[in-house]
């Protein structure tokens, strides 16, 4: 077969590439704190605000798009943007909005058949948050299938083998492959999961950290959450809490002695990054800012890759990321991510859910008519959205029946890399306050479940918003000592100001 066409397919992937890179600059604010001063808490001081930074490509993985790919699919963490890039989309996006729907409904069958069944066939992408690697699948072989017949599988279909997980969490294995041909991933998968050895096959789905844009820096998410009282009854000292994010800096002042243990599935040169630092400052800050469970103890797992966007992450990546963790012995899941429903990621959600682990992810900040995003939407997760000082919703956030509560997410200070600290807003910061709210809870009564701990919040929410905005604010927003005195009213009671904490 001749190579020209493929030559000239090349050089116009190319070209587009090199348009995209041009517009994809981004920017941070970063804070300063003057040295015993600033932050949380009446303790005095302020801080000062540099001057932006700029963001440049942090040298992501991809490709040119060649002729005939499908999209690539990713999952979002929107980190440092000025602006929100979905709702900007060319005029072929909204043909794909319009028909949505419908590819939509029948993915959700066919991945509710590919629980139980096995070997289902792939649905293609449907819609702008449906994003993926371009030339990968995942591919599930049970753990009885011996390493010959799948390098047998693999020379069948013109496969290179990448790597490959046990997973504990669900007794199986998953191997990630590249494909090697001009064959869609959606051709390859179908053919594979119609062999006798694969359980399951599907894209590599892309994940990105949902976090936007950055403004001002009132600092009112301490008194939101009331977390003064609050603290009074516990500061979760007892629960570990697993922040499957992008790379965390432990050495953060903020951090200091509560991170645990690591796991980097990314592989790579690591580099600690905003994102999954400000996650783990929102959960456990305990220096000159304050976390909603400052005493709680971090398992800072590395599923995403620094990129122009903020962080991607793969399926591959971060399911083995929850298998780890939950190996480890995490009660409190903080996955502030989002994107498309994917098979292998909600087995792995639920098979956390039926360990009576608690699971919390970010709501998603693809806007009020964006359809449900996960793992966010999945059954069993607490679903979180963000507001703001006068506890409005964020313009920028999902709207959905599967979102669970809300908490402050807009204008946040929070811990960064090289001791530093910058403004976040985004439902990963939302999230990860609930997640530290939820290992108070824990540290109270550890043999809470996720359905318990969930009923909990939304009853003792605060509702803001009128008749018929629940979707906006679900329950409302979350209030930590309300949920524990519901816990035990009378051996958690709060104590008066200036007197000793009630034994427990």
């Amino acid at each position: 077969m001749s190579k020209l066409p493929y030559a000239r397919s090349s050089l116009f992937g190319l070209a587009m590439f090199g348009a995209c890179l041009a517009t994809g600059t981004a920017y941070a604010q970063f804070i300063a704190l003057p040295p015993g001063g600033g932050g949380m808490g009446g303790r005095g001081g302020g801080f000062e605000m540099s001057n932006p930074c700029e963001f440049n490509s942090c040298g992501e993985r991809y490709r040119p798009r060649m002729p005939r790919r499908p999209p690539v699919v990713v999952y979002e963490q929107y980190e440092d943007f000025q602006e929100f890039p979905v709702d900007e989309a060319p005029p072929p996006r909204k043909k794909q909005k319009v028909a949505q729907p419908k590819p939509a409904k029948d993915k959700q069958k066919t991945v509710k058949k590919s629980a139980t069944q096995g070997n289902a066939p792939v649905v293609a992408a449907a819609g702008p948050q449906d994003r993926r690697v371009p030339d990968e699948v995942i591919v599930e072989i049970p753990l009885s299938v011996q390493q010959p017949e799948i390098d047998e599988l693999a020379r069948e279909q013109n496969i290179q083998q990448l790597g490959s997980q046990v997973l504990d969490l669900m007794n199986t294995r998953i191997h990630r492959w590249r494909i090697t041909d001009q064959r869609s991933v959606d051709t390859v998968a179908q053919t594979l999961a119609a062999d006798r050895r694969v359980a399951s096959a599907q894209p590599n789905h892309l994940y990105r950290l949902q976090e936007t844009a950055k403004g001002a820096a009132p600092q009112y998410a301490v008194t939101k959450l009331n977390l003064d009282e609050a603290h009074r009854i516990t500061r979760g000292e007892t629960a570990l809490v697993a922040v499957i994010d992008s790379g965390i800096d432990a050495g953060h002042e903020e951090l200091a002695g509560i991170v645990t243990d690591s796991f980097d599935a990314v592989g790579g040169t690591f580099e600690p990054h905003p994102h999954g630092t400000g996650m783990a400052g929102a959960i456990a800050s305990h220096s000159r800012l304050m976390g909603s469970a400052p005493s709680a103890h971090i398992l800072a797992v590395r599923a995403f890759a620094p990129s122009a966007n903020g962080g991607d992450g793969t399926t591959f990546d971060v399911v083995r990321s929850m298998d780890w963790a939950a190996t480890r012995g995490a009660k409190v899941f903080n996955l502030s991510f989002a994107g498309p429903r994917d098979s292998l990621l909600s087995r792995a959600v639920q098979a956390l859910l039926s360990r009576n682990i608690i699971v919390v992810a970010a709501a998603g900040n693809a806007g009020p008519k964006s359809p449900p995003l996960f793992p966010g939407a999945e059954p069993g997760v607490i679903a979180v959205t963000a507001t703001d000082a006068k506890d409005g919703i964020m313009p920028l956030a999902n709207r959905g029946s599967y979102v669970s509560v809300a908490a402050p997410g807009v204008d946040i200070l929070l811990p960064a890399p090289k001791a530093s600290y910058a403004i976040s807003s985004g439902t990963s910061v939302a999230a990860a306050y609930v997640s530290g709210i939820a290992a108070l809870m824990l540290s109270v009564e550890p043999d809470l479940d996720g359905k318990e701990v969930s009923e909990i919040l939304r009853g003792t929410a605060r509702d803001l918003g009128p008749k018929g905005k629940d979707n906006d604010f679900g329950a409302g927003l979350a209030d930590p000592v309300k949920a524990l005195n519901a816990m035990a009213p009378v051996t958690q009671a709060v104590a008066a100001p200036g007197e000793a904490a009630p034994v427990r």
